[in-house]
């Protein structure tokens, strides 16, 4: 799998996401002419929902 992220706006890189904060994601991919664009809203309140995330992601990528 083939992942590209783009920031489109930079952090300080002093500044980090508290637990309980919300963490917007926005990716697109191509499964078919239809697919275009899934907006996924997660809390940061562990590891585990990120990772549950990326889960999601790769079976989209790989359907």
């Amino acid at each position: 799998m083939i992942s590209l992220i783009h920031t489109s706006e930079p952090g300080l890189r002093r500044t980090f996401p508290k637990k309980g904060q919300t963490c917007v994601v926005h990716y697109t991919g191509k499964v078919s002419a239809e697919y275009s664009l899934i907006t996924s809203c997660f809390m940061l309140r562990s590891v585990l929902s990120v990772l549950m995330w990326l889960y999601f992601f790769a079976l989209l990528c790989h359907s």
